[in-house]
């Protein structure tokens, strides 16, 4: 019985979660495609956000900069993911670092003001 009842909420939870990959990965696409500012534009660059930490990167850049990066330190996998994101949207990969760039200067004015230390 128990057994029974953990299989229908594994159930429930796997399809769940399926689910939700699914609509986040459909925000991401739809994101990315975006070009102003909307939820499914945050959700997308959030999920870039995350899965280029969870591969070693840094916070708050996008793996698309990563790549660029990576790109013109001379490593394979930059020359190989930057080739094929610019081939989706022309220069995606420069774009991206300066959208980066542009992002972390508006947070650092939007911290500014906060700013005890002085």
């Amino acid at each position: 019985m128990l057994e029974d009842f953990l299989a229908i909420l594994w159930t429930i939870f796997s399809g769940g979660l399926l689910t939700i990959c699914a609509l986040i990965f459909l925000a991401t696409i739809i994101g990315i495609f975006a070009h102003s500012i909307t939820w499914a534009r945050l959700v997308a660059l959030g999920f870039d956000f995350f899965w280029n930490v969870m591969t070693g990167g840094q916070l708050g850049v996008t793996i698309s900069s990563r790549a660029e990066i990576a790109r013109h330190n001379g490593k394979k996998w930059g020359r190989v993911l930057s080739s094929g994101l610019d081939q989706l949207k022309p220069n995606h990969c420069e774009k991206a670092i300066h959208n980066d760039i542009d992002r972390a200067k508006a947070v650092i004015d939007a911290l500014a003001p906060y700013d005890t230390r002085n």
